[in-house]
């Protein structure tokens, strides 16, 4: 099954990297859920439509497309180390 339980998310991840766009939730909501889990667990939501990202307010948002650099730059201040 795909249930996570906060303290499986607690243990096993410094953060969570989703897209915006996904067939059954969306990333906002899905980060929603993760910080009824685990507030402090960071997620960064990847996605192409900047503009469509409804909801997300002060989430960590990377837009597509984008390399490694972008990315460390982005998960780098969310799990605490230097980029």
């Amino acid at each position: 099954g795909g249930d996570v339980t906060g303290h499986q998310l607690r243990q096993r991840y410094d953060a969570v990297v989703t897209d915006y766009m996904m067939p059954d939730v969306d990333g906002v909501e899905l980060a929603r859920r993760i910080h009824a889990m685990v507030p402090d667990l960071p997620v960064l939501l990847v996605t192409g439509y900047m503009g469509l990202a409804e909801g997300a307010g002060d989430l960590p948002r990377l837009a597509k497309p984008f390399g490694r650099d972008a990315l460390t730059a982005c998960l780098a201040p969310l799990v605490g180390v230097p980029a």
